[in-house]
């Protein structure tokens, strides 16, 4: 019997690998617990390719790596483009992180997944439009936002050239002008 419960023992970490959704719910329930490093790991245990980046994202999402949570987002749409909760959430970290033009792509990418979708009831569908059209409203700001910035940039930069060609002319006027002693 000992060597039995020794045997069981011994093999339960492999036992719990062959039960994803035990990795997922371990893995979940060590991100609560603030243990992120440990739930990282756990998350290799998890088969779906999409589970797996959707957890690994928030576990790097809580400990406050938002970079490496859009990284994992990515990541998981390599594996399943059409994932819309790795959409959605891909799209919200871009747009928090100020990336731009991942932002608009995920956005756009989202609201024609949300179209496309057959598999939605109607109420779910407009909540998932709803969604996708602020993430889009959001992205199209940032957006206006950089150009409205290099805009801004340019002016100034224009300016300042003005200014300096302006000072150096005067310099050169006076310089060339008779001064009286």
């Amino acid at each position: 019997m000992t060597t039995t419960l020794f045997l069981l023992l011994s093999l339960a970490p492999h036992v719990t690998a062959l039960h994803p959704q035990d990795a997922l719910e371990e893995a979940r329930s060590l991100r609560r617990e603030g243990r992120y490093s440990e739930a990282l790991q756990r998350t290799a245990d998890i088969s779906d390719g999409a589970q797996r980046a959707f957890e690994r994202l928030e576990v790097h999402y809580f400990a406050g790596d938002l970079g490496g949570a859009l990284r994992e987002a990515l990541a998981g749409l390599g594996v399943s483009p059409t994932d819309r909760l790795l959409l959605w959430r891909a799209a919200r970290l871009a747009i928090d992180l100020l990336a731009t033009e991942r932002a608009v792509l995920l956005a756009e990418r989202l609201r024609l997944e949300i179209l496309t979708a057959e598999d939605l009831l109607p109420q779910d569908r407009e909540a998932w439009v709803r969604e996708a059209g602020d993430l889009a409203r959001e992205a199209a700001d940032l957006q206006r936002t950089d150009l409205e910035r290099g805009n801004a940039l340019l002016r100034a930069r224009v300016a300042v050239m003005v200014i300096g060609l302006s000072v150096l002319l005067a310099a050169c006027w006076l310089s060339r002008s008779p001064r009286s002693g």
